[in-house]
């Protein structure tokens, strides 16, 4: 007997493993497998006699390979085959011996269904577990036709979820509506003011309807109680340095005299398209009350009313608007500090047709103290405007016969030095003015943009307060005879 243990009668066939029978060659290996190269590794002394039928030629079904399912060479074992599949049950319907490669179309990704890993959905190799399956997928029943979890698209959170509101334009709006409380403060405090005030002067045998001079002194002692105590007590309250609000850095003689005639012509012409709005109105019975001045003409009413209207009031509004308004809002973007302090500045107006007005002149106003940080120049601004609508009033008075040409000279002559004064300064003075890349530049890395300013302002309750206040007060003036 030789050492192969096969019948003597009959050489083995060569290339076919030693001790493989060569009379009933195997029926079903996968077609194109070279017989010639058989897989090495297969155990020595297969028993030839009685072949495991449908098992592949060869192979012992007593030492099967730990690990791997019946019927699946152990060579190449498919990777990510669950350890431990039961090689009793093998899945009904797989050809014989058919390699892992190609596993039948019924179970997702070739996952046999008698075991599948605990706690993983079927088909998920355990190495990469899908993203997003929660542990516990209960594997009796899975979706046929679909395809593996980890090739599923991955789960997002809807786009307006993940949107959240702008921080800046948050506090933006916060402090515009501290601002807008302060100018409703003014407007209340005018009003409460004026109560025991005209009783005491009622009591002095003063009335001012027909006393120049007290109604002069009225609005002399109201400015600062009701314009600048507000805000005065809003720094104080907050123990906040003034020198951060009111700044007076130098421009230079020629600098500041330009930015002074540009800013004057520009309130200047403020005047048409609220005189369009007067007009316009008055058709409908409306009568402004920006118009209005004290009976009587005197030498003494008309420099007190100077002296008021043309010095004290333009220190107190420009310290409240430009000073501390502004300087709070600035800090979200230059932009949006010179716009929201102008509509703040306007409404507190109340008359529309003045509102107009103001509103024009607060965005040229806050323009140049914004870019130059020098409130000496808005001060002086609005001082010289002021003065010129009170010599406007009395132009009779001061001016006699000559009065309309006067009248006309002291707005016409200002708005050209103005037009001139704003060329010059766009071509040789733009320089002076605070930007963004200036070392004197005060304001955020990432002021807000148009968009997010509008939104930050009609954000704020107290605007639109202030917004209803000045419509209901313009709306009475087309029933004032």
């Amino acid at each position: 007997m030789n050492d192969y243990n096969l019948p003597p009668t009959e050489p083995p066939a060569q290339g076919w493993p030693q001790g493989a029978p060569p009379q009933a060659p195997a029926q079903s290996w996968p077609q194109g497998v070279p017989p010639q190269a058989p897989a090495q590794g297969w155990p020595q002394g297969v028993p030839p006699q009685a072949p495991a039928q449908g098992w592949p030629q060869g192979v012992p079904p007593q030492a099967p390979a730990q690990g791997c399912p019946q019927g699946v060479p152990p060579q190449t074992p498919a990777q990510g085959w669950p350890q431990g599949v039961p090689p009793q049950a093998p899945a009904q319907g797989w050809p014989q011996g058919a390699p892992p490669q190609a596993p039948v179309q019924v179970c997702p990704q070739g996952v046999p269904p008698q075991a599948p890993v605990q706690g993983w959905p079927q088909g998920a190799p355990p190495q990469a577990p899908a993203q997003g399956w929660s542990q516990g997928v209960p594997p009796q029943a899975p979706a046929q036709g679909f395809p593996a979890p980890w090739q599923s698209a991955p789960s997002y959170a809807p786009p307006f979820s993940l949107q959240q509101e702008d921080p800046r334009r948050r506090e933006a709006s916060h402090t515009l509506n501290h601002m807008c409380l302060l100018s409703l403060a003014q407007t209340g405090l005018s009003f409460v003011w004026q109560i025991p005030l005209m009783l005491l002067l009622s009591v002095l045998g003063v009335d001012i309807l027909t006393n120049a001079m007290g109604y002069q002194w009225l609005s002399a002692v109201l400015v600062p109680l009701a314009t600048a105590l507000p805000f005065a007590a809003y720094l104080l309250f907050r123990k906040e340095d003034p020198a951060h609000y009111l700044k007076f850095e130098r421009v230079g003689f020629t600098g500041g005299l330009l930015c002074v005639l540009a800013g004057l012509a520009i309130s200047l012409l403020g005047n048409y398209p609220a005189l369009f709005v007067q007009e316009f109105f008055g058709l409908f019975g409306y009568s402004s009350s920006g118009g209005y001045t004290a009976q009587g003409e005197a030498w003494p009413s008309i420099l007190l009313e100077i002296a008021v209207v043309a010095v004290l009031v333009p220190f107190m509004e420009e310290f409240a608007f430009r000073g501390v308004i502004l300087s709070s809002l600035r800090r979200y973007g230059l932009g949006f500090s010179i716009v929201a302090s102008a509509l703040v500045f306007g409404m507190a107006h109340l008359d529309f047709s003045t509102v107009v007005f103001a509103t024009i002149s607060g965005l040229a106003l806050g323009f140049l103290y914004a870019r130059t940080n020098n409130l000496w120049l808005v001060v002086l601004i609005h001082g010289l405007n002021n003065l010129i609508a009170v010599l406007g009033s009395h132009a009779d008075f001061l001016f006699g016969d000559m009065s309309i040409l006067i009248s006309n000279l002291i707005v016409f002559v200002p708005i050209l030095l103005g037009l001139l004064s704003l060329l010059l300064l766009l071509i040789f003075k733009r320089g002076m003015f605070i930007s963004a890349g200036s070392p004197r530049y005060d304001g955020p890395a990432y002021p807000l943009k148009a968009g997010e300013s509008a939104s930050a302002i009609v954000r704020a309750p107290a605007f639109w307060v202030a917004a209803g206040l000045m419509a209901l007060y313009t709306l009475s003036l087309f029933f004032v005879a």
